[in-house]
């Protein structure tokens, strides 16, 4: 071998060690690579970076392989795949696509392996040039297509005409464009499977040896470890990733679910509306990271602002909203929850809330309808400036808030009607103790004036008596006028007595309200001094009414002292009446009274009025504001007696400072005639000689009334009780033409023993005395037809005038 030779065989060999040095360095580079990093796009890089400096080949890069068996070429940059200025995607393709397709956000964890996202590949040794996202190779194409399928290094010097490449039109154009047509490609294996394929490419004609051919293998076993490495540290990264999120979603499920125990905790409190409405919107607020909720509640047909969290206020400047109208009338009107993304540009929102959502900077805005049953109560709203919005278990959220807040409201209405129940029971069962308490006292007071115009009868029949015995200049005379005028006096005491407790005679007519009240004129200016107004405010056609005029009038007498007494500084006194249509539901306010048609007078002052505790014993007998020697505390009591007793109710309305209204209700009577006419009768002789059977079981009474008839000539028989008077009917051999008998008597009534001597002498006259009426012969306040009655106390020459008209009558009931 000559020198020459030996220098050429030596250059080659040098050449060759220091080439398989380099294959050396750099496949240890790679390996190192392996362990420094798990960066996919990292190894990518330096895996082509050194084959296309060791190959020195125009081109590197990675295919990897698809389900469907096609491969897609991925960039070897740290960053993945990146599109350059002035490519165009078509719709759908690269990472880009889906999101401008399907308009929500998108991201994945490995575009190396994702199969949703097709990838653009930036050439190694050519940035300039860029393949577009649509160029996958089908299965078997091209020399890494053949290589992926079998599984083995594919070379070919000019894959243009090699028979056995077959090309895509797409690998062809690129082929063509490049002038890369030498290509080699390994496979990219691990546990038997190809993943994808390495390839070089180099100019048109190259031919690839067969260590470069092994030394390609080797860095694709390297990259096949590498991805398969990195895959397996992704997939782990990934469940870590999904386990930290399951476990992030798990706590705000919990923080949810926990604030939503907590309201409800709140709603099943008793409390305000509108803070348990504030309560809600804030912990709906808090939970979902807004600064805006609100709540619009149904009222009529207007949905009206009722509660509002952090900017809401201002966010809905509208107070009041009809159902339909904006975004909140909307899920009124559907009873559906509305998501609106674009808020500031929607077109159903109310163009005066466009200027504050855009300065208040919302983008999204949720409404979900308060249903309670099928009843609407109202809306619930909540806005954020989040650009993602709401996501599905946000809107299960604020509906799972929106159901709290029915609840609450159903609740609040339930306590209401509860309450106000219960205060109508209150108010009922007060009205009842009144009724009973009233009734009490009224009986007793009736008893009380029995008892009394017994004694007082005996009391003035006596003192007439003397005084008819007596000769005006006798000294006792003067005492005993006092005597009788104090008698007097007391009997004025105990007709009061009986007219509260409704058990006086009355004698009613049908009456014009207005003409007692213009009759009671003349009377009530004596009464009223002149720095108290005196006004009457009457109806025309005003309906009638059927009461006893002489006791109407003291009532309007008794209503106008009331007022004057709380005027001391003046004031004015108003009468008014009117016709009123009394319905069921304004019947229930006013206790006892049914509904029906009324007249009503109207008696108001503006006085210092009247405080609750008062209004309540207002009407009790002998209960007094005044002071002392002041009044008996009778009056209102005489009134309240006398209309109840009329068929009619009475009220008072007050307020301290703000005056006093007293208003009566007597029933409407459409006969406007009276149907008992009086004819007059000349005033009879009161002397006589018939024979009276006289029946009272007070002994000084009946010795009085027998005294004062004998005195008259007549006969009579004193029976101190019922059944000695029925007996005396029995056997008195003589005829008897009258019965003068007492009403109240124990044993047996006035009206039993006129039934009894009447069964015994169907002839005889009754005449009864009482001062305190019962059912035996007054029904309402009257008489019953064809009774004849004296009241007591009595007067000596009453008592012969009444037994001479009877007795003289052409008829007896």
């Amino acid at each position: 071998m000559s020198r020459d030779d030996s220098r050429s065989e030596n250059s080659r060999l040098y050449a060759e060690a220091r080439q398989r040095r380099r294959e050396a360095e750099a496949l240890a580079h790679v390996a190192r690579s392996l362990t420094d990093t798990l960066d996919v796009s990292a190894v990518a890089e330096r895996i082509v970076g050194s084959v296309q400096s060791l190959f020195e080949a125009r081109s590197a890069g990675f295919r990897l392989l698809r389900p469907d068996g096609s491969l897609v070429a991925v960039s070897a940059d740290s960053s993945g795949a990146h599109a350059a200025p002035g490519d165009v995607l078509a719709p759908g393709m690269g990472i880009s696509g889906p999101v401008v397709a399907e308009g929500r956000p998108a991201w994945c964890r490995d575009m190396l392996t994702d199969p949703r996202f097709r990838l653009a590949l930036a050439r190694a040794g050519e940035a300039q040039r860029y393949f577009t996202a649509g160029q996958i190779e089908p299965p078997g194409a091209g020399a890494s297509g053949r290589a992926a399928v079998e599984g083995k290094a594919v070379w070919t010097r000019d894959a243009m005409h090699d028979p056995d490449i077959v090309l895509s039109e797409t690998l062809r154009q690129s082929i063509s464009r490049s002038g890369n047509g030498a290509i080699l490609a390994a496979p990219l294996r691990v546990k038997g499977e190809s993943i994808g394929t390495l390839g070089i490419g180099d100019k048109t004609g190259r031919i690839f040896s067969l260590d470069e051919i092994i030394l390609l293998e080797a860095f694709a076993n390297h990259a096949a470890l590498a991805l398969d490495n990195a895959r397996r540290y992704a997939e782990a990264e990934r469940r870590r990733r999904e386990a930290e999120a399951a476990a992030e979603l798990a706590r705000l499920r919990q923080t949810r679910l926990e604030t939503l125990v907590e309201v409800n905790r709140e709603v099943s409190r008793l409390q305000p509306v509108e803070s348990l409405l504030g309560r809600i919107a804030e912990a709906c607020g808090r939970l979902l990271g807004s600064n805006s909720v609100g709540f619009r509640l149904l009222e009529g047909d207007d949905l009206v602002v009722s509660a509002a969290w952090g900017d809401a206020s201002a966010a809905m400047p509208t107070p009041r909203l009809k159902i339909g109208e904006s975004l909140s009338g909307r899920v009124a009107a559907t009873r559906q929850p509305l998501l609106v993304t674009n808020l500031a540009d929607d077109p159903r929102l109310l163009a005066a809330h466009r200027e504050p959502t855009r300065r208040l900077g919302h983008r999204a805005w949720l409404g979900v309808p308060i249903l309670a049953g099928d009843r609407l109560l109202g809306v619930l709203s909540i806005r954020t400036p989040q650009a993602s919005g709401f996501s599905a278990e946000d809107v299960a959220v604020v509906t799972a808030f929106a159901a709290q807040a029915a609840t609450g409201l159903e609740n609040a209405r339930l306590y209401r009607q509860t309450q106000e129940a219960y205060e109508d029971l209150s108010r009922t069962q007060a009205q009842f103790l009144q009724a009973q308490k009233m009734e009490a006292v009224g009986c007793l007071a009736g008893g009380m004036a029995h008892d009394f115009n017994n004694l007082l009868t005996v009391i003035r029949g006596r003192t007439q008596l003397v005084l008819q015995r007596l000769q005006p200049e006798n000294s006792l005379a003067r005492p005993l006028q006092v005597i009788d005028t104090t008698a007097a006096r007391a009997a004025k005491l105990t007709q009061q007595l009986l007219a509260f407790s409704r058990k006086q005679v009355l004698e009613p007519k049908v009456l014009d309200l207005n003409e007692v009240i213009a009759g009671a004129d003349e009377l009530l200016r004596r009464l009223i001094p002149e720095n108290i107004s005196l006004m009457a405010q009457r109806t025309s056609m005003l309906g009638r009414v059927l009461a006893d005029p002489t006791q109407l009038e003291q009532v309007i007498v008794n209503l106008a002292v009331n007022a004057r007494d709380a005027m001391p500084r003046g004031g004015r006194l108003i009468f008014r009446t009117a016709n009123v249509d009394v319905g069921s539901t304004a019947a229930e306010s006013y206790p006892g009274l049914r509904p029906g048609r009324y007249v009503t007078l109207q008696v108001a002052d503006t006085g210092h009025g009247i405080d609750a505790e008062t209004q309540a014993r207002i009407f009790e007998p002998f209960f007094t504001t005044k002071g002392p020697g002041k009044g008996t505390g009778l009056g209102l009591a005489t009134v309240y007696g006398i209309i109840e007793q009329s068929g009619g109710h009475i009220y008072v309305e007050s307020e301290l400072d703000q005056g006093t209204t007293f208003t009566i209700y007597l029933p409407r009577v459409d006969d406007v005639t009276d149907g008992s006419p009086v004819t007059p009768r000349a005033v009879p002789v009161a002397s006589g000689s018939e024979t009276i059977l006289l029946v009272e079981d007070d002994c000084d009474v009946r010795e009085l009334a027998q005294e004062i008839l004998e005195a008259q000539g007549y006969r009579v028989l004193g029976a101190p009780d019922p059944a000695t008077a029925v007996r005396m009917a029995e056997h008195h051999a003589g005829s008897i033409e009258l019965l003068l008998t007492d009403v109240v008597m124990p044993g047996m009534s006035g009206r039993a023993v006129a039934d009894h001597v009447r069964g015994l002498r169907p002839d005889v006259k009754v005449l009864y005395m009482s001062g305190y009426t019962d059912d035996a012969i007054v029904h309402a306040g009257v008489l019953d037809p064809g009774t004849k009655l004296l009241p007591k106390p009595f007067m000596p020459e009453s008592l012969a005038g009444r037994v001479r008209e009877v007795l003289d009558s052409s008829a007896d009931g």
